[in-house]
């Protein structure tokens, strides 16, 4: 055990195995991932919402001014909260694409 310092020749093995075995089964499933969503047909994805120009990935630009100022905690909840909204939005958007006709199934821009 390491917070106690003592070791063993199983741990260092055991440690070794268990670290390329839990490696290689994520890029295994990046791989599989990436395999599936390349066969997507009908381009049926979900964009992020824009307003007045600006995405919603353009927020990562405002998190260094709301640490300097001492917002963190704040944002920390807004983020979580926002995260929440566009989960549930996402998951709206899905259920409706997936009640349409086949064929019909792509989305509208935003």
């Amino acid at each position: 055990m390491r917070l106690t310092g003592k070791t063993s020749r199983f741990g260092y093995y055991f440690d070794y195995v268990t670290g390329s075995v839990s490696y290689a089964t994520i890029f295994l499933g990046i791989g599989l991932g990436l395999d599936q969503s390349l066969h997507l047909t009908g381009g049926n994805t979900v964009g992020y919402p824009g307003i007045g120009g600006f995405e919603l990935e353009d927020g990562i630009y405002l998190v260094a001014p709301i640490v300097w100022v001492g917002w963190l905690t704040p944002f920390f909840v807004a983020a979580g909260t926002g995260a929440v909204i566009y989960c549930l939005w996402t998951l709206g958007r899905l259920v409706r694409l997936r009640q349409e006709p086949a064929g019909q199934g792509q989305l509208p821009r935003l």
